[in-house]
């Protein structure tokens, strides 16, 4: 009896034995599975950081070509013909402005041809909407008031909007004559509406010179009166013009080359 009791707890032994390695063996599968899951975000994390680099690389590709679409229109720009276009378009303009006074029916009362010119160059600032300012100097008193003789006028020989359409005309036709000559068949739109752009630097700088070249002082009684272009007015409409007016031309020529 003994050595069959000793067996059967030497049975039991192996048994316990057993069950233990088994429970040691599941206990690690169980953590090499968590392991294993836990391992699995951490490879959806680079699958999603390797899947995020695409996509920055198409956006700074996006990026490149427009830059480099910007500096192509850029390039293509005439500048030198469309900065001489807009002073050219503002001689023109003041020419048929003047040729209006010497040729046609408008009259100005004036002494010397110089100081007809410069009353003329004043009303050719009136007809792009620049007030002219008059200022009177004398015993100590200086006092200015501003005016455009275009409006100011009730009876004319010639329609008030034939005054403000010259301006127009000029810069439409020199705006029409670049853009035909200057800019090439296949430009973008982009390309010729900058063209009005640099006209109006071009423009600009006569339109600014001009306010100091028709200064026209007027002997009074009471002192010394000076009539002369508003200067802030000049340098506002003298960008605004060419710019929309220009643009307007450069896309009628680029129009007649296709």
């Amino acid at each position: 009896m003994s050595r069959d009791d000793n067996a059967a707890e030497t049975n039991a032994s192996t048994s316990r034995d057993d069950n233990a390695a088994e429970t040691n063996a599941s206990t690690s599968r169980d953590d090499n599975a968590a392991e294993t899951n836990a391992s699995t975000p951490r490879d959806d994390n680079a699958a999603e950081t390797n899947a995020s680099t695409p996509r920055d690389d198409t956006v700074a590709e996006t990026d490149g070509l427009l830059a480099e679409d910007w500096l192509a229109d850029l390039r293509d720009v005439p500048w030198i013909p469309g900065v001489v276009a807009g002073g050219v378009a503002w001689l023109f303009g003041y020419l048929l402005m003047a040729a209006l006074f010497f040729v046609g029916p408008a009259t100005l009362s004036a002494g010397s041809t110089v100081e007809r010119l410069r009353g003329i160059g004043v009303i050719f600032y009136n007809a792009q909407f620049v007030n002219g300012a008059e200022t009177l100097s004398g015993g100590g008193v200086q006092e200015t008031v501003r005016f455009n003789l275009i409006l100011e006028q009730t009876v004319t020989s010639v329609p008030t909007p034939v005054y403000f359409a010259i301006p127009v005309v000029a810069i439409l036709a020199v705006g029409t004559a670049v853009g035909y000559l200057a800019l090439k068949a296949d430009a973008e739109y982009v390309t010729v509406s900058l063209l009005g752009v640099v006209m109006a630097a071009g423009y600009l700088l006569f339109a600014v010179a001009g306010t100091f070249l028709m200064e026209l002082p007027v002997r009074w009684t009471l002192g010394t009166l000076v009539l002369e272009p508003d200067l802030l007015e000049a340098a506002a409409f003298g960008f605004a013009y060419p710019f929309v007016v220009g643009s307007v031309g450069a896309l009628l020529g680029y129009a007649l080359q296709q």
